[in-house]
This record gives C-alpha cells, structure tokens and sequence, in this order.
C-alpha cells in the first residue's frame, strides 16, 4: 500500500502551506524606519525588546522629545519602556 501511495504521488509537488497556494493580500508590508527614529528602534531591539514594543517606546519618546538625536530618542525611550 504504501509503495502504491509513494508511486501516484511521486512528480507532484507538495501543496504550499495548510491550504495550498496562499493568495497575496492587498495590504503592502510594513516599511522598516529610517533615521534617527530607524537606530533607536534597532538599538532597543538589540538590547532584546521586541520590535512593536520599541516602536511604540520610540514614537512616544519623539512626541516629547528632539526627534533628531538618537540618543535623546533611545533614552526617552528607555524611560517610557521602564513604566
């Protein structure tokens, strides 16, 4: 039997996924950050935060803060993670 399974499906090739080709969706993927706001992002995800998580820190640090310096960015960012 399980020679006849092998034989039938050999040269097919194996469904994509769970449900088999998935189809594209219309929503365009989200575009990293760049700048200032970019590296204090990364920075924050190479100190092991998750990315949502230091995106949110960060967006909140540049509403109070220089949105040009890093530095200002990752340590309002720091401070809003610490809550």
């Amino acid at each position: 039997l399980a020679e006849r399974i092998v034989t039938e499906l050999s040269g097919k090739a194996p469904p994509l996924g769970r449900f088999g080709a998935f189809a594209a969706s219309g929503v365009a993927p989200i575009s990293p950050q760049t700048g200032a706001r970019g590296e204090a992002i990364s920075a924050l995800v190479n100190l092991g935060y998750g990315s949502s998580e230091a995106a949110r820190a960060v967006a909140a640090a540049a509403q109070s803060s220089d949105d040009k310096d890093v530095s200002v960015l990752i340590k309002g960012a720091l401070k809003e993670l610490s809550r």
